[in-house]
């Protein structure tokens, strides 16, 4: 019987897993995780200090993702011969120009999109909430428009 195809890193994932348990490793116990946790947040967290994961590739929470764009439009503008050799030392020459001060600003601009994105799904969750009480209410009060299950009182046709 032919084995179903699976995706590498499941199947390198799956292979591991069995190589650690045949080695004597036990299975944590407890329910997973909602989150990958890392050992460096483990230690920041000792010091008091939290540490942010940034989506991958996302365009505004990812200060790399802004310098990537940043070099991109440059030898858009710049690369008239579209060889590699060019664009090769056109972005060896663009990559010297974010300076500390320029990443300091992509972070800025990722903490306030982050801070808004926080807000608005803020408000998203009241709204949600507010709405879940609304239905709830209705669903205790047993209202059908002002009729009753008889029909008797809700002719509107008065």
């Amino acid at each position: 019987m032919a084995r179903e195809a699976q995706p590498r890193i499941a199947r390198v994932g799956a292979e591991l897993a069995d190589y650690l348990y045949a080695g004597g490793a036990e299975a944590p116990s407890g329910p997973e995780p909602t989150h990958p946790a890392y050992l460096v947040q483990d230690l920041a967290a000792r010091f008091g200090v939290t540490i942010l994961i940034s989506p991958v590739a996302h365009p505004e929470l990812n200060p790399i993702e802004m310098v990537w764009g940043t070099v991109k439009v440059s030898l858009k503008r710049a690369n008239a011969t579209f060889s590699v050799a060019t664009l090769r030392s056109m972005a060896e020459v663009e990559f010297v120009k974010i300076t500390g001060e320029v990443w300091a600003l992509y972070e800025d601009h990722a903490i306030k999109a982050e801070t808004y994105y926080r807000a608005v799904d803020a408000v998203c969750a009241e709204e949600e909430a507010a709405f879940a009480d609304d239905q709830e209410d209705d669903e205790v009060k047993g209202s059908d428009l002002g009729g009753d299950s008889e029909g008797e009182g809700g002719d509107m046709s008065e």
